[in-house]
């Protein structure tokens, strides 16, 4: 009897008895697996099957059934297209972000970048890349970016691009081209981006902003101006272990910095006497894990935090009206051209902000003859493009460098002798 069949029995227990299982019916399906909805089965077209195991990225929810099987029908209609037609298969957005931004990278994305691939998600959720056509692209970026400057809108440009460049890329082609979008040439150029007036910014008007501020922030700001250093690293990337004041090595350590390296930035003595009374002001010497800037209230600063950017502007608006009682007092001793000249120099003051410290930094760094290479590793650049980007010319100091360059030979002629010479020349 063993390996018989058994009369009446049915056909499916004699197979399962044999070790043969039913063919699964083709096509996919929506399951449950880890709290998620997946694409689960195999599709056969003209003789060709394809298996599909795939994400959706919704959670397993009643109420994320309907989009979780629009997007079974969706991969389905895809894989006939491709074999069919020859049409490449593309992705829902919000896979085609998680996918980007799981990806590694040499360089990692900011927080800034990430934060808008996210909003590109959450824009346009499960609908295919391939759906969205060119209009909807440009009427997104234009509701997102009205009312910012052009110099954000290109930011926000270059991240829509980058993403749409890595769909389109092989092996993933999830569209077939980059929608064309409405670029500002002069704020995309590196060469003809605005010249931030730091050669203005002298060392005498520094210290003076500097007397203006609170020892709390007197600290940070002359860390930015001696350093370079970005001022989401000052403040967000710096523990108090990371300083060191020891006399010959005198240097601030960034710890995890945008692009991901170590900086390890020296200090200048100003700087150092600066850190010395404001760790007398600041305390609690003994949390050495802590962060190293707090405000002058203890606390430490937080992600997207406006606290700080207030106390520079606070900083910045003593400054200026400090600059414009000289300019009043010397109209009032007859002195128009020095008061024209403090009026000026407080129209600046109201025009600085903490990022034109690192353009200081690379400006004078280039202008002092500093080594290109250390003053990238000071500062943390890890593209020269960029170094060069941040350092403006300075008239002055290009014209006096120009009248020193050497010249060799005999005296040149005077333009006198010149013609006569040339007339000898004719004439012979």
């Amino acid at each position: 009897m063993v390996g018989r069949r058994v009369p009446g029995a049915p056909a499916r227990a004699d197979r399962r008895r044999h070790g043969k299982k039913k063919k699964a019916p083709a096509g996919l399906r929506v399951i449950d697996r880890d709290g998620y909805w997946h694409l689960s089965g195999t599709v056969r077209v003209k003789g060709r099957s394809s298996r599909i195991r795939e994400g959706t990225g919704l959670p397993a929810t009643p109420e994320n059934w309907d989009a979780a099987d629009a997007i079974r029908r969706q991969r389905e209609g895809e894989i006939v297209d491709q074999v069919v037609h020859g049409i490449k298969p593309t992705a829902p957005v919000s896979i085609a972000a998680d996918l980007y931004l799981s990806q590694p990278r040499e360089r990692p994305l900011s927080p800034t970048d990430v934060r808008q691939i996210k909003k590109i998600a959450g824009k346009f959720e499960i609908r295919s890349l391939r759906s969205i056509d060119e209009g909807e692209w440009v009427s997104f970026v234009d509701d997102d970016q009205r009312g910012n400057a052009p110099s954000s809108r290109e930011r926000f440009l270059n991240t829509v691009v980058a993403f749409l460049n890595w769909c389109k890329a092989k092996p993933r082609e999830y569209i077939a081209e980059i929608p064309s979008f409405e670029r500002n040439n002069e704020v995309r150029s590196p060469v003809k981006r605005m010249r931030r007036r730091v050669a203005e910014l002298t060392p005498d008007l520094i210290i003076l902003m500097l007397e203006h501020a609170h020892i709390a922030n007197q600290a940070q700001y002359v860390v930015e101006w001696s350093t370079g250093g970005r001022v989401s690293s000052v403040l967000h990337e710096t523990r108090l272990c990371d300083l060191s004041l020891a006399p010959g090595r005198e240097q601030l350590t960034f710890g995890e910095t945008k692009n991901g390296d170590p900086v390890f930035a020296a200090l200048h003595p100003y700087a150092v006497e600066v850190l010395k009374e404001y760790l007398a002001f600041r305390g609690r010497l003994h949390d050495r894990e802590g962060p190293l800037f707090l405000d002058y209230r203890g606390r430490a600063y937080r992600q997207r935090y406006g606290g700080n950017r207030t106390a520079f502007n606070a900083m910045r608006w003593r400054t200026a009206k400090t600059i414009r009682r000289r300019a009043a007092a010397a109209r009032a001793a007859g002195d128009m051209e020095n008061a024209a000249a403090f009026w000026a120099t407080a129209a600046l003051i109201c025009k600085v902000t903490q990022h034109w410290f690192r353009h200081w930094f690379a400006t004078h760094a280039m202008a002092s003859s500093m080594d290109p290479r250390s003053a990238m590793e000071q500062a943390g650049w890890r593209d020269h493009r960029s170094f060069f980007g941040y350092a403006h010319d300075v008239p002055e100091i290009r014209r006096k460098a120009v009248a020193s360059l050497p010249i060799g030979g005999p005296a040149p002629l005077g333009r006198a002798e010149m013609r006569k010479g040339g007339r000898r020349r004719r004439t012979g």
